[in-house]
């Protein structure tokens, strides 16, 4: 149980913030349970669930995506996962038919940190469950753990979620989760 809980300057127990990168801990339980649950194979290529997606950018999997092994990186600040106007399904539209792998980058062939291809995978899971990403998160995973304050609109109003980087949350809902997968 509890047994000591502080706050200090303005935050108090409701008090919600951007968790930045913490969000791919987040939306990695999300695939995760839709890998367990057998709605996305992890290994199969993102072409399966996405055929706008062609050639060796075809190829990658849902688990080099989030593993930063997908081909993409270095850009964590891609405008196109930032755009507040697109949904995350226009958003991987544009990426499939306009973003090539970067020069020098292949397709399980390094490790690149970034967060276009764990947009990707978001909107594979939103393909895979036929829900709106951050919907599917609260419906299965938010409402089951008593979350409330998890979603994806740290930079403002979207349905273009920002999977890697874009969730917010309180302390308190953050620590539901990680209570979770401390015990397994």
């Amino acid at each position: 149980g509890l047994l000591h809980e502080r706050y200090f300057g303005s935050h108090g127990a409701a008090t919600v913030v951007p968790i930045a990168s913490a969000s791919k801990l987040v939306s990695g339980v999300r695939i995760l349970q839709l890998i367990d649950d057998g709605r996305i194979d992890a290994d199969a290529p993102v072409a399966a669930v996405l055929p706008q997606f062609t050639g060796d950018k075809a190829t990658m999997s849902v688990a080099q995506m989030f593993s930063h092994t997908a081909g993409y990186g270095g850009d964590s600040g891609d405008p196109l996962v930032f755009d507040r106007t697109l949904t995350l399904a226009e958003a991987v539209d544009q990426i499939a038919c306009c973003r090539s792998l970067p020069a020098g980058f292949t397709v399980g062939g390094q490790f690149a940190y970034g967060g276009v291809s764990m947009h990707i995978a978001g909107r594979v899971a939103e393909v895979a469950t036929g829900r709106d990403w951050e919907a599917g998160w609260q419906a299965e995973r938010g409402v089951p753990l008593g979350i409330g304050s998890i979603d994806w609109q740290a930079f403002g109003a979207t349905s273009n979620y920002p999977i890697a980087g874009g969730a917010r949350s309180n302390l308190r809902d953050l620590g539901r989760l990680l209570h979770l997968l401390a015990n397994d």
